[in-house]
């Protein structure tokens, strides 16, 4: 009884069930703007070619990923947008679960498998690491539900998880990793904007100011971000942006997994609580509890 209001990152999942057995308590789903990501360092050389990425998200089990390590409770996404936000482009198109045919690109591409059982190229190995915070029991489930996959399409994945203050400091900052799994919240505002995460010159690695850890470089994305700024008319912008998540799933600087729905709880004596699906944390209308 001496919690009212259980917001923030939310109830486990796994507690899902229990929770909503709770008396005199009202159980929420609120969308989150937070979306779970793969980030590729395009800047790598098992990264610089756009088919590997797609191949690597064809070889994912993302439902999988959702439905065991989360109940099932996140929201599938194509973008850096959850689908509930109103820029969000409905028509992308999911490349799917796939590993024959993600097996099939990396041959396309080059990458044949090598005596190891590991593909490479030109000397260079298709291995990586993948990091996040270390104790995330989650993420952890997950890398391992990853690693298995990637496994099957000969690609090597070993995991590196460090302290929060080590990984998302210049280990994340100045692209020193290889891939991150990582959840951003992408806007904090409703704006759609995201040029500090994909415009050449925020890459900080490069001398740039944002935060385009990804290393991504596209010259048509600059210019539609440099619009999509400009231009008032909510119709208009929507188009803007309609074109740049149609390039990032087709480029995939980063491997969008899921949007956070969070499993809120209330207590019932709270009035006046709403959940919104533009804040990272449900506090914006305060004055209106009692």
């Amino acid at each position: 009884g001496e919690v009212y209001i259980y917001d923030l990152q939310g109830i486990p999942p796994l507690l899902y069930q229990k929770a909503k057995a709770l008396p005199g308590s009202t159980i929420l789903l609120s969308a989150s703007p937070f979306i779970e990501f793969i980030y590729f360092n395009c800047g790598k050389p098992q990264f610089t070619d756009k088919r590997v990425r797609k191949a690597i998200y064809m070889a994912v089990d993302k439902k999988g990923w959702i439905d065991a390590v989360y109940y099932g409770v996140p929201i599938p996404t194509l973008s850096y947008l959850p689908p509930s936000h109103w820029a969000y482009n409905k028509k992308l198109v999911d490349p799917g679960f796939d590993p024959a045919k993600a097996a099939a690109q990396l041959d396309e591409a080059g990458w044949k498998v090598a005596g190891d059982g590991v593909r490479a190229k030109d000397g260079v190995r298709l291995a990586f690491s993948m990091s996040t915070t270390a104790g995330n029991k989650s993420r952890e489930q997950a890398q391992q539900l990853v690693q298995q996959n990637l496994k099957k399409i000969n690609v090597e994945m070993t995991i590196n998880n460090m302290p929060a203050s080590v990984v998302w400091g210049d280990y994340t900052v100045k692209s020193q990793f290889d891939t991150l799994m990582v959840g951003w919240d992408a806007l904090l505002y409703p704006d759609p904007d995201y040029g500090d995460r994909i415009n050449s010159k925020s890459i900080p690695s490069k001398g740039g100011n944002g935060s385009n850890y990804v290393q991504y470089e596209n010259p048509e994305i600059d210019e539609l971000c440099a619009k999509g700024v400009t231009v008032v008319g909510q119709a208009e912008r929507k188009a803007i942006y309609d074109r740049i998540q149609e390039i990032l799933l087709e480029d995939l600087p980063f491997a969008p997994i899921f949007a956070y729905e969070l499993i809120i709880g209330v207590k019932d004596r709270v009035q006046g609580y709403e959940v919104n699906t533009y804040t990272p944390i449900n506090s914006w209308n305060t004055g209106d509890w009692s």
